[in-house]
């Protein structure tokens, strides 16, 4: 009574979770816009400052509106980049929770007592270390392909994403077991 699941399978291949992430990169390149758009703002002060004789008023009035400018701006830069990494965190958590869900309701509808996390990746590249590395440092040696789940949870995430619900009753998967999937 054992199954196993890629979760980076289900983090590539995941409808909603691949959304949200291309959703989060536009946010995040909106915001890099307006941050380099102030950032620009900035360095025309600084430009402006040139025109002004070193230690008059107006100089000294220019070089705090630039210091102050930049001040403001580091501290968005920082709580943007602190936002931006919570938002992209709660995308990943909430897959994760979906993730854990699906697989605990598919292991108790089908007897399934213990479901391991895997790796499906094949080690290709003898010249790679990192990949080898890798390969090396994998839990699961081997793993009868009839004991992997993953199509099914992402079948059932995707399918529950596509129904844009958001509840976590029981769903039946809806797919034939594989041979040797033990109930």
């Amino acid at each position: 009574n054992i199954a196993v699941v890629d979760v980076s399978v289900i983090f590539k291949k995941h409808a909603r979770f691949l959304g949200d992430i291309e959703k989060f990169k536009k946010d995040v390149q909106a915001a890099e816009a307006k941050l380099k758009t102030e950032y620009d703002q900035i360095k025309a002060l600084q430009e402006q400052l040139k025109g002004f004789a070193p230690g008059s008023p107006d100089y000294k009035q220019m070089e705090q509106r630039i210091a102050h400018s930049g001040a403001d701006w580091q501290v968005k830069q920082q709580t943007q980049k602190k936002d931006l990494m919570e938002y992209e965190g709660q995308i990943y958590f909430k897959v994760y929770r979906e993730l854990d869900d699906s697989v605990k309701r598919f292991a108790q509808k089908n007897g399934i007592a213990l479901v391991l996390r895997y790796a499906s990746d094949p080690v290709d590249d003898p010249n790679d270390r990192n990949e080898i590395v890798r390969g090396i440092n994998k839990s699961v040696v081997y793993v009868d392909p009839a004991l992997d789940i993953t199509d099914w949870i992402l079948q059932d995430l995707n399918r529950s994403s596509a129904a844009g619900a958001a509840n976590t009753g029981v769903r039946g998967v809806g797919v034939a077991p594989r041979p040797g999937v033990q109930r």
